[in-house]
């Protein structure tokens, strides 16, 4: 497990990386979920049940909404007219180097994972972006990357790293944790 979850976090110090994982300096992440449909499906009630797909089984206040993009810590923004890739970019770090801003940009034309089919699964997987997650190897993953992920929601071993990122402090270095 903690090769994973050093894995997941992008603190496994391979190639050069860094041990170091600066998250969030507070839970819960303020979200700006704004109302848009697109081709029939509900995108804000399909951001909000990924956000509870990753607080439920993790028992953990991760995520709480607000009906303004300035107070938000995450912003979700749908571009219609692009094709590419659903990903979260940090607009802006705090000066310890955590993220102040964030923000989840979802193509509605990106056709490899057509967001009108798979909008729950999109949203889960940008999520785990979100609280700090990078992809995963593993296609038994949500996180999975280079290709559509399997799981629909986080996997065990996801929820896992969850529960024990969520009580970390927000800047550690792993270095000091001996992998067996």
């Amino acid at each position: 497990f903690l090769s994973f979850y050093k894995e997941i976090t992008n603190t496994a110090g391979d190639y050069g990386m860094s041990t170091v994982y600066r998250g969030w300096n507070h839970w819960p992440i303020t979200v700006y979920n704004p109302a848009f449909a697109w081709q029939g499906v509900d995108l804000r009630s399909a951001a909000s049940t990924a956000m509870d797909d990753w607080e439920t089984p993790a028992l953990a206040d991760l995520f709480v909404t607000t009906d303004s993009p300035d107070e938000a810590d995450v912003v979700i923004v749908y571009d219609t007219i692009s094709y590419f890739h659903h990903h979260v970019a940090t607009l802006e770090y705090n000066p310890d180097g955590t993220p102040k801003r964030k923000e989840l940009r979802i193509y509605t034309q990106y056709s490899e994972v057509p967001i009108r089919i798979y909008a729950q699964l999109v949203f889960a997987h940008e999520f785990g972006h979100v609280i700090g997650f990078v992809h995963s190897r593993n296609i038994g993953h949500l996180m999975m990357g280079l290709m559509m992920p399997i799981e629909e929601s986080p996997t065990v071993d996801e929820i896992n790293a969850v529960r024990c990122l969520y009580h970390f402090p927000n800047i550690f270095d792993y270095s000091c944790v001996i992998d067996e």
